[in-house]
């Protein structure tokens, strides 16, 4: 599989990343103490790109400032560990389009007709993080406003919540045109400080260069994680996220699209995730803390999770598997399944079309092992 380093950012992406910042008024200061003290990176590494993310977020509270209550409206997550948002039903950004314009985002948003709209509002409420969808749905069986909202109803969303997704739908170009002037400006600012987030682009294409010239993309990932990657005839594009620094994103095609040719698959690598360590970010031969150890035994607790590790300890399944198996509906079983994967709990690869779910063994013995630490004797 071909992987092409890609020698820029997206800059509709980096802004809507900037927006997030200013809505829950996260100060760079304050990530930068968080991986100095969860990871242990040196201060000297983070100090020129936190030096960068600052000016720029500084920039744009200071330019942005009269927007402020556009932008906590619509970029609040609706969760507290999620990114599910208004915006996110308002923009229908797609995450492996990197190099498209503010008009060429907005001509594809505004163009989607009512079928079209309903079917990518009901992704993101099935991708969306705590988000449990009882209903015996696949994406393109959300066809009109009333299939989407019997989904809203059967979810945790608030009323108000609802009624906010409810609303985007119903005023799709004045909810884009809310939010276009605070991206605009924000696009702005960072095409105006190109010369202080180049240099980070162009040592992590350096570095990934280095890196990918003996291996491959899909065996660095298996030897770093657990995380199994089927080659793509379209190959993958490795994209540099400046202001999201210390994170990995991947979009993949599932051949499911919505009359959409094949495309590559997309990885969205933040410039620090080669000083931090993929295996790190992703809590592979870490030690749990006490809260994530609450957090995971929680996960636990709840008995469909626990029957689909208990299935899992026998051979891997798919998704449809897993729904049958345990008589849940595939939108309750990727619901769950988002959880365990995020927790490192259950790993997934991909092959022909479809995402296989294997248990974790490593994390669950670790689990196991600090439990019995914390409560027993030796």
């Amino acid at each position: 599989m071909e992987t092409i380093i890609y020698n820029g950012v997206d800059l509709f992406g980096e802004a809507i990343t900037l927006l997030e910042y200013l809505a829950a008024d996260e100060s760079p200061a304050e990530s930068r103490k968080q991986l100095i003290h969860k990871y242990g990176v040196s201060p000297e590494v983070l100090e020129k790109p936190f030096g960068v993310c600052t000016k720029i977020y500084e920039e744009g509270k200071k330019r942005l400032k009269s927007q402020m209550e556009k932008i906590r409206e619509y970029f609040t997550p609706y969760f507290e560990d999620g990114m599910l948002c208004k915006a996110s039903f308002a923009l229908l950004r797609e995450f492996s389009d990197y190099e498209s314009s503010l008009e060429k985002r907005k001509e594809t948003c505004l163009g989607y007709s009512p079928s079209r709209r309903s079917y990518e509002f009901y992704l993101r409420l099935q991708s969306g993080y705590q988000i449990h969808i009882e209903v015996e749905a696949r994406p393109k069986d959300c066809k009109n406003l009333p299939e989407l909202l019997d989904c809203l109803d059967r979810t945790e969303l608030t009323a108000e919540q609802k009624w906010q997704i409810q609303w985007v739908f119903n005023h799709p170009n004045q909810a884009f045109e809310e939010l276009e002037p605070c991206i605009r400006t924000a696009m702005g600012i960072l095409e105006e400080y190109e010369e202080l987030w180049r240099p980070l682009v162009e040592q992590f294409c350096r570095s990934w260069e280095k890196r990918l010239a003996d291996t491959s993309l899909q065996a660095y990932f298996a030897e770093q994680t657990k995380i199994s990657i089927e080659e793509n005839p379209k190959g993958a594009v490795l994209l540099p996220a400046v202001l999201a620094m210390g994170t990995i994103s991947m979009c993949m095609d599932d051949g499911e699209n919505w009359e959409q040719e094949p495309r590559a698959d997309v990885f969205r690598m933040g410039v620090l995730v080669e000083k931090i360590g993929v295996r790190l970010l992703l809590g592979e031969g870490t030690a749990l803390k006490k809260k994530e150890l609450a957090e995971l035994l929680k996960i636990l607790s709840d008995e469909s999770k626990l029957e689909i590790l208990s299935l899992l300890k026998e051979r891997r399944y798919y998704g449809g598997e897993l729904a049958k198996k345990l008589k849940l509906t595939t939108a309750t079983i990727s619901h769950h399944m988002s959880i365990l994967v995020n927790n490192g709990l259950v790993t997934i690869s991909k092959e022909q079309n479809r995402g296989y779910y294997a248990l974790n063994e490593e994390t669950i013995r670790k689990l196991l092992d600090q439990t019995k630490e914390l409560l027993l004797k030796e």
